[in-house]
């Protein structure tokens, strides 16, 4: 059966460094498309493509630090999840192709 969407956009969210308690990145506008089946097994099955109003990128290519990306659709926010595969960062842009999703509980305790 085909998947339900082949697309998704959004206007909000941001990328940051759990440990560190930082703020890296601020997302204004994002898309995931569905990849093609014969596409590279790494990863899920959507590519994600973002631009942003702010991005520290010495931060965000420092591999000893793990990233969370979040992105806000309606009331839900979900969390990227790799492993990814190619992952291209512009000054203010960002492709990485293989993401999934997982929600996040934004519920309090």
């Amino acid at each position: 059966m085909p998947p339900l969407f082949q697309s998704i956009r959004g206007k909000v969210g941001e990328v940051t460094i759990p440990a560190l308690g930082a703020h890296i990145g601020t997302i204004v506008d994002w898309s995931l498309m569905r990849r093609e089946p014969s596409a590279s097994p790494v990863g899920g099955p959507w590519v994600f493509r973002a631009a942003f109003s702010y991005l520290n990128p010495h931060l965000f290519n420092d591999e000893d630090l793990p990233k969370q990306i979040l992105v806000r659709v309606g009331p839900n926010q979900y969390r990227l999840k790799g492993p990814f595969g190619r992952t291209d960062l512009g000054e203010l842009s960002l492709l990485i192709e293989g993401v999934d999703l997982e929600h996040v509980d934004t519920e309090p305790d």
